[in-house]
């Protein structure tokens, strides 16, 4: 992810007794809320053609078995 973006997104924390880790940076923090800002936008963008098509649907047939 770092290299497709300007900033690096997460930074790598040094091995110690505990391994290392990663963290967010700044830039990252702001492309992760982005990203779900996104996410919910094209949610509600498409629900009520969603919702159109799921009226359209027929009743799941049950087993009678």
């Amino acid at each position: 992810m770092n290299r497709s973006f300007k900033q690096p997104l997460v930074s790598t924390l040094a091995g110690g007794k505990h391994g290392g880790g990663t963290q967010l940076t700044a830039t990252g923090e702001l492309v992760l809320q982005r990203y779900q800002a996104l996410c919910v936008a094209a949610q509600a963008a498409v629900k009520s053609g969603c919702d159109e098509l799921a009226e359209l649907l027929a009743e799941p047939v049950t087993s009678t078995l």
